[in-house]
């Protein structure tokens, strides 16, 4: 048994919550935010906690948390579940409201809970990833494409995807045949020096560890550009990988039958470790 948070209080994470009505179940009403925590900190979590406040005014929650909470909450949390100093924060506002598709209310229900680490540090995995391409349903671009919603259900059915064949991770195309993110992650490739990923118009996810990537290549004159990329030319990089606030960067062994290396995404994931402490 452990511990989490709900609306102010600390109970067991073995009691009921809400009621099937409640509108997460019903219609995916709410936003979520995953923040990794090596070596008892949070290398991301000013990012994490702008991009939750501006998930829950674009849905229309009216719910701000801050930083001093989150962090006064998961100490919490670390400590009565004895997770040590790695751990992972997931943290879940959905609307609490009663209302067909129309809310009547814009409170929120607050779901704050922790889970251990192994790493001690954002890993690059050893083994390259197998991926492949996901087109059965594309991402549309929106005013919440960039945030992390309740409503998954193109995530999982790309997930499956990957299950079904055998792969890592795969693709997702936005409707005119860009490339968007992968199905977990952001997506970056390596062309003639310069590293590429898709800009946020393409309908991928704001992540936080994308972000930071961006700003430290140009804060550190690694030349690096948010522009439109089709298949073909993920297909023709040097070197992918991809990322996200959990595991950092994961480097792609295999893209669509051909090899891949790592070389400049190890490089890279060795120099973010070292600014944050980690290695």
């Amino acid at each position: 048994m452990s511990i989490i948070y709900y609306n102010g209080n600390y109970i067991s994470s073995d009691e009921p919550l809400f009621a099937a009505g409640n509108r997460i179940i019903r219609y995916g009403d709410g936003v979520f935010e995953s923040i990794a925590v090596y070596k008892k900190h949070a290398p991301l979590l000013e990012k994490h906690v702008v991009r939750i406040n501006n998930a829950q005014k674009a849905i229309g929650i009216d719910h701000p948390i801050s930083k001093d909470k989150i962090i006064e909450i998961t100490d919490h949390l670390a400590r009565e579940n004895q997770l040590g100093e790695n751990y992972i924060v997931n943290i879940i506002s959905n609307r609490d409201s009663a209302g067909g598709y129309v809310p009547n209310a814009q409170d929120a229900h607050l779901i704050i809970n922790a889970l251990p680490l192994e790493e001690d540090h954002f890993k690059l995995n050893v083994i390259g990833k197998r991926m492949g391409i996901y087109r059965d349903n594309p991402k549309p671009a929106g005013s919440v494409s960039k945030f992390k919603t309740a409503s998954s259900l193109l995530y999982v059915l790309a997930g499956k995807f990957c299950e079904s064949n055998d792969l890592d991770d795969c693709i997702i195309l936005n409707p005119f045949g860009k490339v968007a993110e992968a199905y977990s992650s952001n997506i970056f490739v390596y062309t003639e020096g310069s590293w590429k990923t898709p800009p946020l118009s393409s309908g991928c996810v704001s992540g936080m560890m994308r972000s930071e990537i961006i700003q430290f290549c140009a804060e550190n004159g690694i030349p690096i550009s948010e522009v439109d990329l089709d298949v073909r030319e993920v297909y023709n990089a040097e070197e992918i990988f991809t990322s996200n606030a959990v595991r950092g960067i994961q480097w792609v062994g295999e893209f669509e039958g051909k090899a891949f290396q790592n070389y400049q995404a190890s490089k890279l994931s060795n120099a973010l470790n070292k600014k944050w402490g980690l290695k």
